[in-house]
C-alpha cells in the first residue's frame, strides 16, 4: 500500500477508503517499528472526512498515538508544503549523495514536541539512520530520540556530491520557516553563491 504513495500530492491518502486507512494505522504503530510520519498523514487525511466511520476511525488512530506514547505531528502538513519552494533540483542516480530528514523526539511542548535533523549522506539513507542511532557519528540527541526518516519531505533523489552541503542547507533553512527545531550542519554562506537569476542560478530553487 505504500509504495504506491504519492508523496508529492497535498493529500497523498485521498484515494484510500476508510477501511484502508484503519488497516493502515494498524502498520504505524507495530512494536518493531514506530511510523508516525504515515499516522500524521493519515490523521491529516480523516480529519478533513465528514462521515461517522471517519470521526470512529479517527477517535481509533488517537487512542492508538496515546498508548504508543506520541501524538500527531503538529507541523508536518506545513513542512510538506513549504518543501515545494525546493524545485527544479538536480539528480541522477548516478550522483553520490542523498539528502534526508530525521524526525526527533524529546522537545518541549513549546517547541509542538517533535524536531527534525537534516544531513546529507554518500550511504543509502537507510544506513545512515542505522548509524545514528547506534552512535555512531550521531547527530546530537538521535542516538536516543530519533525514531524515524521522514519519507514525504524531501522528494527528490540522489545530488551532485559538489552541491550536497548547498542541498543539506537549503532544506535545513527552508524546513526552519515552518519547525521550531530543526538540527543538523548548515553552511548559509553557501546560499550566498546564488546570485543569478532562478532561470539561470547553478542552484535553481
Amino acid at each position: 500500500m505504500l509504495e504506491n504513495l504519492n508523496f508529492a500530492k497535498e493529500r497523498p491518502l485521498i484515494d484510500l477508503l476508510n477501511n484502508d486507512l484503519s488497516k493502515l494505522s494498524d502498520t504505524c504503530f507495530d512494536q518493531n517499528y514506530l511510523d508516525l510520519e504515515i499516522g500524521t498523514l493519515i490523521y491529516d487525511e480523516l480529519s478533513l472526512r465528514k462521515s461517522s466511520s471517519s470521526k470512529k476511525i479517527l477517535k481509533d488512530l488517537l487512542s492508538k498515538f496515546s498508548s504508543a506514547g506520541h501524538e500527531p505531528i503538529k507541523w508536518l502538513k506545513d513542512a510538506r508544503s513549504v518543501m515545494k519552494k525546493i524545485k527544479n533540483v538536480e539528480t541522477s542516480p548516478n550522483y553520490t549523495n542523498s539528502i534526508y530528514t530525521i524526525l526527533r523526539d524529546g522537545y518541549t511542548v513549546q517547541n509542538k514536541r517533535y524536531g527534525v535533523y537534516v544531513g546529507q549522506t554518500s550511504k543509502t539513507i537507510e544506513e545512515r539512520f542505522v548509524q545514528h542511532k547506534s552512535g555512531t557519528k550521531s547527530g546530537k540527541g538521535l542516538e536516543k530520540h530519533g525514531i524515524q526518516l521522514m519519507r514525504s519531505l524531501w522528494l527528490h533523489g540522489k545530488v551532485r556530491g559538489s552541491k550536497r552541503l548547498y542541498y543539506e542547507t537549503k532544506v535545513h533553512v527552508t524546513l526552519e520557516e515552518v519547525i521550531p527545531k530543526v538540527t543538523g550542519d548548515i553552511r548559509e554562506d553557501l546560499l550566498d553563491d546564488c546570485e543569478c537569476s532562478e532561470e539561470d542560478c547553478i542552484f535553481p530553487f
